[in-house]
């Protein structure tokens, strides 16, 4: 009875807190009154008297109901996350309207950069752009960052409260940094207690200095173009900058950086330098790192131009075609990359004329989507309607046909989409397109990690589960993820996907480039990935029980490998590979092994249960 009194009690609060929430979102945009600003005062006081007893209440549920902690717990994370948006964004109308009537420029200390200073009361008269506080996760080379943008803006200002800045700090923090002072009450004494503790965990100086170092040595190999060397520009400048404010004698490390960065530079790139070290440098003195710098700046101007050059070339020869250029680039070999497999037809900036036989449309049958998905006798049907050779596909006889070779499957003189022993056991028109690997859900982990995709227009930040698999040679992204990310589609061929038994499934010609960022390492990269509707189920298919492996001295890829979740991303052969590092650890027998990789320790392979030697259940990809 008294856990069921509890749940009401809290399905009140939470009732009570959105419709704060409403209320809040109905006001902006609007100019109040004094009487309003007062109300709403009186308002947000409740509602901090509410989040502290939404806590005893949450608190006395958690006990009676241990069965579901984990649910409880993340509902708790739920409401709570409600209460700091709404106490947040409360006060920041209040903070707008009681500055703008004492300023004669609106200030907010969170949201806007209008200036003043705390001693002559020196303003700004206009309003600046609004400075946005980056959430922080506690990854250590971000934390300088977040502490100085938090301290400038909210710790330092004696105009909030600091319960207040409690409430602030709370909304800016996720995952483990969230972590760290999830325990403590939101009170206006405890805020001092709660900053202190977040700058105990991350102001660890020689941690610090170490990723930042790790980031240094840790670029990745640049290629030639004007994206990749500014990237090398900004990483090298934003570390050392970070070094230096942690005392690091960075001025004395021009030779060093200069030798590790360029490295790692593409060979016309690296030969360019050592030309202007000639050219510009006696032999008896050192370039510095800001000549080097500048060399990158200049070297990148020089191939954006070179590419939007090729690029405005390219739209005039599609405009103005040559019919020469034309016919050279059809003696071009047909081009094909495989990934459970998938066939992409050669891209060209020519337009090629083929007639399919079946659609009409122009590309060839065997590239037909709606060929491909019939069923063996319906495509052998349809040939011989058609007048089709059975062995190329084209409209004449087999027995005229000069094309040589056999069926991979049987060696019978027919094309290997018409032999007999592909037929699949399930129907195939209407199977969704799921690009995923053989599982087993409760007794295999696959390479699973937590990683930063981004934008590379918008550097819009999405942090998503990835599956690794290097039985994929294309990189897969979901159709959610990508308008998460309002990722612009790139044109592309028609992509025909074969999964277990060459089973064709249909999957348009859509692709999109990101950036994919670890969240452990310096290792960035821009793949070009195909946008499909889903990559597979939840991964792990249940929770998993993890006691008895020892993974505390291990920096995982992913940190919840064994909780259920979306895969959003799939990184195929093309990048899996420079992703693996050689190190290996084995949990020991009948558990699974421990791989080192730039994006963490990845943890793959069967898990041992001692009470259950029949729990087996297996799910496999159709594609």
């Amino acid at each position: 009875m008294e856990y069921k009194s509890l749940n009401l009690k809290r399905a009140s609060i939470k009732g009570r807190v959105t419709k704060f929430t409403n209320q809040l979102d109905d006001l902006k945009g609007y100019k109040l009154t004094p009487t309003e600003i007062n109300v709403l005062n009186q308002r947000l006081a409740k509602i901090e008297a509410l989040f502290v007893e939404f806590d005893g209440v949450q608190n006395q549920i958690e006990c009676l109901d241990e069965d579901n902690l984990s649910s409880e717990l993340d509902t708790r994370e739920a409401i709570e996350q409600t209460f700091h948006t709404s106490i947040a964004a409360a006060q920041m109308i209040i903070s707008e309207h009681t500055t703008s009537k004492k300023l004669s420029a609106s200030f907010n200390v969170s949201h806007s950069s209008a200036i003043a200073d705390e001693d002559d009361h020196e303003v700004i008269g206009f309003r600046l752009p609004v400075i946005k506080i980056n959430n922080f996760d506690g990854t250590y080379y971000k934390w300088l960052e977040f502490r100085d943008t938090f301290s400038s803006l909210i710790h330092n200002n004696s105009r909030i409260k600091n319960v207040h800045k409690f409430h602030y700090l709370n909304s800016y923090l996720e995952g483990e940094a969230a972590r760290v002072i999830s325990n403590i009450e939101v009170t206006d004494n405890n805020y001092p207690d709660a900053w202190n503790l977040l700058c105990e965990r991350y102001s660890n100086v020689r941690q610090l200095i170490n990723n930042h170092i790790k980031m240094l040595f840790n670029i990745e190999q640049a290629r030639e173009s004007d994206k990749s060397l500014r990237f090398i520009v900004d990483h090298v400048t934003k570390n050392l900058r970070a070094l230096s404010t942690l005392k690091q004698p960075t001025e004395h490390w021009d030779f060093l950086i200069i030798y590790l960065v360029s490295a790692k530079l593409d060979n016309n790139t690296r030969f360019k330098w050592e030309e202007f070290i000639q050219n510009n440098v006696n032999y008896s003195e050192m370039p510095t790192l800001e000549m080097f710098l500048n060399f990158l700046k200049g070297r990148a101007d020089v191939l954006e131009s070179v590419f939007r050059s090729k690029q405005d070339s390219s739209k005039v020869n599609k405009q103005t075609p040559n019919s020469s250029h034309t016919s050279s680039n059809n003696n071009k070999p047909h081009i094909s990359t495989r990934s459970f497999i998938a066939e992409k037809g050669t891209a060209s900036t020519t337009t090629t004329s083929y007639r399919c036989a079946v659609c009409n449309d122009n590309h060839r049958i065997y590239e037909c989507p709606k060929f491909l998905s019939k069923s063996v006798d319906e495509k052998i049907k349809m040939v011989a309607k058609l007048n089709l050779c059975t062995n190329c596909l084209r409209s004449h006889s087999q027995r005229n046909c000069r094309l040589p070779g056999t069926c991979r499957n049987c060696r019978e003189r027919h094309n290997t989409i018409l032999c007999q022993s592909n037929k699949p056991e399930i129907d195939k028109s209407d199977s969704e397109p799921v690009a995923m690997s053989a599982t087993t859900s409760s007794e295999t982990l696959l390479c699973t990690a937590l990683v930063d995709v981004i934008n590379p227009k918008t550097n819009e930040i999405i942090t998503t589960k990835a599956l690794l698999d290097s039985g994929s040679q294309c990189t897969f992204i979901t159709q959610n993820l990508k308008e998460q990310l309002n990722l612009i589609t790139l044109p592309s061929s028609t992509h025909n996907v074969l999964g277990i038994g060459n089973i064709p499934l249909k999957l348009g010609a859509e692709r999109c480039e990101i950036r994919l960022q670890s969240k452990l390492s310096a290792f960035n990269s821009i793949l070009s990935c195909l946008v499909i509707p889903k990559i597979a189920g939840k991964i792990p298919k249940s929770f998993i029980d993890t006691t008895h492996l020892n993974l505390k001295s291990y920096e995982l890829a992913d940190p919840s490998f064994f909780e259920p979740a979306e895969i959003g991303l799939l990184l195929g052969a093309d990048v899996f590979w420079d992703l693996i590092l050689s190190k290996q650890h084995s949990l020991g027998k009948g558990n699974p092994i421990l791989r080192q990789s730039k994006l963490g320790w990845l943890i793959a392979g069967p898990m041992h249960y001692p009470h259950d030697n029949n729990k087996k259940n297996i799910s496999m990809s159709l594609c």
